[in-house]
């Protein structure tokens, strides 16, 4: 049987309970999500295109007791 490896837990979204609880958390852009999909969205309707894109925007990790 193999050793037992510590495990680290992280939640996607800095959520209260996450802070409650000390878990790590990934914080992400929210508005600038909401704003950049809105964006590509008006485009793709205004030149019917079928283009894709690809977006990368900042995230941050939340260290807390849990990592």
């Amino acid at each position: 049987m193999p050793a037992a490896r510590p495990t680290a837990l992280a939640r996607h979204r800095s959520a209260t309970a996450a802070r409650a609880r000390r878990r790590a958390s990934v914080r992400q852009p929210v508005e600038e999500i909401g704003r950049t999909i809105t964006e590509l969205l008006l485009q793709e309707i205004a030149h019917r295109g079928t283009a894709r894109h690809h977006v990368v925007l900042p995230t941050s990790l939340i260290v807390r007791a849990s990592t």
